[in-house]
């Protein structure tokens, strides 16, 4: 429970159901994030050792944004995999949709309308700031169904990511 005596429960149950929503899709993104570091360590870097500092000094700052490294992503895995974006025909799609429900949970407020109270048991809804003000919902359904696109790109890059990384490690005998 939220300690704060000015909000209402309905209010308590909308923010606790925000918390939850925000912190399943963005530790979603964090992990295919992670597989993007790795994927472009490992093609810059001939060795484990240089592929990890890589990893962790340049790409795991702020200095390189999300949506940088899904270009850069993208750039490379064409270089070396021309066809990857015709197998894998849905993966821009998927991917926009990701870094948009990521925005949308990392960067928008709550919207506290008369509707998001009447369906505080089942629903959250923000407040989408830009050009057109607007409020979008989202409920157990929707969130597992971005959590599921968001695990199929991350799928979609460690397919793509683990050979390159498994092919720095040392071997046996070596």
């Amino acid at each position: 429970m939220i300690e704060d005596e000015h909000l209402t429960p309905e209010w308590q149950n909308i923010k606790l159901r925000s918390i939850d929503y925000r912190g399943r899709i963005i530790d979603e993104v964090t992990h295919l994030e992670r597989m993007l570091d790795v994927y472009i360590a490992s093609y810059f870097c001939e060795s484990i050792d240089k592929a990890r500092e890589f990893a962790n000094i340049i790409l795991g700052s702020s200095r390189i944004s999300l949506d940088g490294k899904r270009k850069l992503f993208d750039t490379l895995i064409k270089l070396e995999h021309p066809d990857f974006f015709k197998i894998n025909t849905d993966f821009n799609k998927d991917m926009n949709t990701v870094m948009y429900e990521r925005n949308s949970f990392a960067h928008n407020m709550l919207y506290s309308g008369d509707v998001a109270i009447e369906q505080h048991e089942t629903h959250v809804w923000l407040q989408k700031f830009n050009v057109k003000n607007r409020e979008e919902w989202y409920d157990d359904e929707k969130v597992i169904g971005i959590l599921n696109t968001i695990k199929k790109c991350r799928n979609i890059i460690t397919k793509a990511a683990k050979p390159k990384w498994d092919a720095l490690r040392p071997h046996d005998g070596e």
